[in-house]
């Protein structure tokens, strides 16, 4: 949607500016994203606006937003007590170490692996969750897939998962195993908080869940497609799966 707006110019562009800020849940972020950039005190503002919305950048913007509204979910949250915040909290700290880790991952090969723009990168991470502080503040030095593996290794629950993705990786990449593996453990988690009683964490994990359900879906509808039906459960993500 922001490359259509993009597209037209700068008077799209100005009006992407005035829909996102004005009309949209995600305004106030998105205004803190612009207020990061210096954009909104700039004399040329709207020229700055209209370079950084490139493809090259997306995933940049993209990723700060998210991260502006986990944090501030997760105050909200807190500030709800009971099983709600207990639940609440488990989720939102493994979604953001799940983000913190896929960043990683997946920009080795990037321009936010340089040392010039790491520190962009170590902003993107969220506040909260089992990896912060040490392991994020370690993050700023890591820089390569092995130093990555040995960050991890310290936290039992990442370290598992690492092993498994190597395994299941076998002489392919292992960026998509590893995050195969990540999204399976949301899954379980997500699913545990049906367990509970008298809670609202149930809600969103009920829309997680569907997000899921989406996704296999559609890989299914692929695999099927492609006359590949020996694949489904490589990439199929199992709900309510008991555990063995």
């Amino acid at each position: 949607a922001v490359l259509q707006f993009e597209s037209g110019g700068e008077n799209n562009l100005k009006d992407l500016y005035e829909t996102v800020l004005i009309e949209t849940p995600i305004g106030k972020y998105f205004e803190k994203f612009l207020e990061s950039q210096n954009i909104l005190a700039k004399k040329d503002g709207m020229e700055t606006f209209q370079r950084i919305f490139n493809e090259e950048d997306i995933d940049l913007i993209t990723n700060t937003v998210l991260k502006y509204w986990l944090e501030d979910f997760y105050r909200f949250c807190e500030g709800l007590g009971g099983d709600t915040a207990t639940i609440m909290k488990e989720l939102l700290e493994f979604e953001a170490d799940k983000r913190a880790i896929l960043v990683m991952i997946h920009t080795n090969n990037t321009e936010l692996n340089q040392i010039a723009r790491q520190k962009e990168r170590q902003r993107l991470f969220c506040s909260f969750g089992s990896l912060y502080y040490e392991g994020i503040f370690k993050f700023a030095s890591c820089n390569d897939e092995t130093m990555l593996k040995d960050i991890l290794s310290k936290y039992s629950r990442f370290a598992k998962m690492w092993s498994d993705a190597e395994r299941n990786a076998g002489d392919n990449d292992i960026a998509d195993a590893l995050q195969f593996e990540l999204e399976k453990e949301d899954v379980r988690l997500n699913a545990l908080a049906f367990e509970g009683q008298a809670h609202l964490a149930a809600f969103y994990a009920f829309a997680k869940l569907k997000a899921v359900e989406r996704t296999n879906i559609r890989w299914i509808a692929e695999c099927i497609n492609a006359g590949k039906k020996h694949e489904i459960e490589s990439k199929l993500i199992h709900i309510f799966k008991r555990q063995q």
